[in-house]
């Protein structure tokens, strides 16, 4: 997991959450919504075809669930209810990639309980 944010660059005012997921992680990501604009990229690591993106996943935004194979980003505006997050199968690996377009509210404290709940996925 690599990431950005002010804690690391002060004002960078963005922050980036780079995860590999190598399996099904265990159900983290509720419906919630933030006070901030978000990008949540999900990037497919077959280098012969980027595009698939080695896994199912199912994303609810404001109720509608989605459900994609494919390399996808999905920009969330401010006050955008998403979640949850699942992943219906992982074929292999691929990139979860959050970036918050705002002065980032995650810190590294904060972020270091879900770097534990990141490293506890099922395999």
């Amino acid at each position: 997991m690599l990431y950005m944010c002010n804690d690391l660059i002060p004002e960078v005012n963005i922050y980036i959450d780079y995860l590999w997921m190598f399996g099904v992680p265990e159900p983290h990501i509720f419906e919630h919504s933030h006070d901030f604009d978000e990008v949540v990229c999900h990037i497919g690591g077959n280098p012969y075809n980027i595009e698939d993106l080695g896994a199912e996943i199912k994303f609810c935004v404001e109720g509608q669930p989605l459900v994609f194979n494919q390399t996808t980003a999905a920009y969330l505006p401010r006050g955008t209810k998403h979640g949850p997050l699942t992943w219906n199968k992982v074929d292999r690996p691929h990139i979860q990639m959050p970036i918050v377009l705002a002065r980032a509210h995650w810190t590294r404290q904060r972020r270091l309980g879900i770097r534990e709940m990141s490293l506890s996925l099922k395999m």
